[in-house]
This record gives structure tokens, C-alpha cells and sequence, in this order.
């Protein structure tokens, strides 16, 4: 509707280029494109050691650039398809490696808006009925605000009388106390695959998960679902 939506149109545009190379040339290329993506968001401006990010949020629209942040309205671009790909993996089936809750909620908002100019808030109104939660703490984040965290993880699993039990120990830097930050994992045993998932909004955190049986593999932040820095160790 105005110059402030226009990440709609430019993110939109670069999440449907990695979508597309995710599903015709796998992942690893879908990895290499996102990081690219990150890389320009988390990199000083040209003759400038302020961060992409911090020349303001992507709501800012045209307005990312000026003198002291040339080249920041890639941010539009760089930072509007993670806030796509962020929501595609909050809904986002791991096991089954379905898009299918995410490919509703597109096409809600692409039917709804046909033909018509749609704003931010739109988008949150189709975000909102799809998550059947208020997303405003996420868009306040993602789309409002600007931020990035640094997550560390430490990990280790041990046996329980209840059975094994990932036990996590979490640090969150970089962003405010109550910046929500969800994490998804993927954990494979013997007997298959199955996803947990884990939010975290305050500098540290420590919970513990019963699993069904001692893990062969846990991997956290599967297809770089959180846009952070993620430093993981095994205990």
C-alpha cells in the first residue's frame, strides 16, 4: 500500500529465488543462498562499520538509505526473505518435509489481496488466522524492529530413570530480554526421525527434553530456520 510495505515485494521476490532453488537443486544450494543473505545482513555497509541490520527495520522501506547507509535498501531484499522463510519454518513439517500449512497461508493472502494493494498489517492479519495466535511479537522483531541473536547452545543427553533426556543449556546475546527467538530440532535414533521445538526470549535458559530413545544425531536449527549467529557444543 505504501513505500513502508515494499519488503513484500522485493522479500517476496527472493524467498520464492531460494524456494525455488530448494526444491530443484536441494538443499545444500538452498543453504548457500540463505548465507549469502546473512552474510550481507550481519556485514558492515560499504565504508561503514555499521552492520546492514542496524541501519534500521526493513519497514523502513526506501528509506534504509542514505548517506551514512548506502546500499542498506538491500536489507529489503536480504532480511524480507528470511522473514518469509522464518514463517515457512515455523509451520514447517520436518519429518515429512511438508509445506502444506505454509502453502495455505500463501495462498489465503495471494487470493485475498488479488488485484488489490496489501500492507504489513494485511500480511500479519493472514499470518495471524493461519498460526491462530497474535504473530505481532514476531513481526515486531522481524519486520519493526531490527535485532539479530547470538545463540549458544550447550548440550548433552543422559539416562534418566524416565529414559534418556536431552538437556539443553542456552545463552541468548544481542537482542533484548524478551526478543523470542524458536528453534526447532531435528533428532534421529534408530527407529526414525522426529522434530522438538524450543523458544527461548530471555538471556539464558536451561529445560530438559525426554526423548524416546538415545538420539544417533540431534541437529538444531535445521535449514537455517532462525535467522542468528549459532554456536553449538556437545557436552
Amino acid at each position: 500500500k505504501e513505500y513502508h510495505d515494499v519488503w513484500m515485494s522485493e522479500g517476496f521476490a527472493q524467498f520464492s529465488a531460494g524456494l525455488c532453488l530448494h526444491l530443484t537443486k536441494g538443499e545444500k544450494e538452498f543453504r548457500s543462498f540463505l548465507d549469502q543473505d546473512r552474510e550481507f545482513i550481519l556485514s558492515p555497509l560499504p565504508e561503514s562499520t555499521l552492520r546492514a541490520d542496524d541501519a534500521g527495520p526493513i519497514w523502513l522501506g526506501t528509506r534504509l538509505s542514505n548517506e551514512k547507509t548506502e546500499g542498506a535498501y538491500r536489507l529489503v531484499y536480504a532480511k524480507g526473505d528470511f522473514v518469509l522463510h522464518m514463517l515457512r519454518m515455523m509451520l514447517y513439517d520436518f519429518g515429512r518435509g511438508d509445506d502444506s500449512r505454509f502453502i495455505a497461508m500463501m495462498t489465503d493472502f495471494a487470493q485475498t489481496y488479488a488485484g488489490k494493494s496489501a500492507s504489513t498489517e494485511d500480511f500479519k492479519a493472514i499470518c495471524d488466522k493461519h498460526f491462530g495466535i497474535d504473530m505481532g511479537w514476531f513481526f515486531n522483531q522481524w519486520v519493526y524492529g531490527t535485532g539479530i541473536p547470538k545463540i549458544a547452545i550447550q548440550y548433552s543427553v543422559t539416562d534418566a530413570a524416565g529414559g534418556p533426556t536431552l538437556v539443553l543449556d542456552v545463552k541468548q546475546q544481542g537482542v533484548p530480554e524478551g526478543f523470542r527467538s524458536v528453534i526447532p530440532i531435528v533428532i534421529k535414533g534408530k527407529s526414525g526421525g522426529y522434530v522438538g521445538r524450543f523458544s527461548i526470549s530471555k538471556p539464558e535458559l536451561h529445560t530438559e527434553m525426554k526423548l524416546r530413545e538415545k538420539p544417533e544425531s540431534v541437529e538444531f536449527n535445521p535449514l537455517d530456520a532462525l535467522l542468528c549467529e549459532l554456536d553449538v557444543k556437545k557436552r
